[in-house]
């Protein structure tokens, strides 16, 4: 990411890992940066989905925005 900061992979793939590690604000912020270098990317937005659903809260809303798109 420090030779690349607009490589998509990098952000998505750490971002997966982050949520694996149930360290879900990084993996929240490593997807929505994938998402502003791809916007429509449906793994990323289902991911993202997925990741507020877990989270739940006030964040179960927004799972439906990231579902919808």
């Amino acid at each position: 990411m420090k030779l690349d900061p607009n490589h998509f992979k990098a952000y998505y793939n750490r971002a997966f890992c982050y949520d694996k590690l149930c360290d879900y604000q990084s993996a929240e912020n490593d997807y929505l940066t994938a998402l502003k270098l791809q916007p429509n990317n449906v793994n990323t937005l289902h991911h993202l989905g997925t990741l507020m659903e877990k989270v739940g809260g006030d964040k179960l809303y927004k799972s439906l925005d990231y579902f919808n798109q």
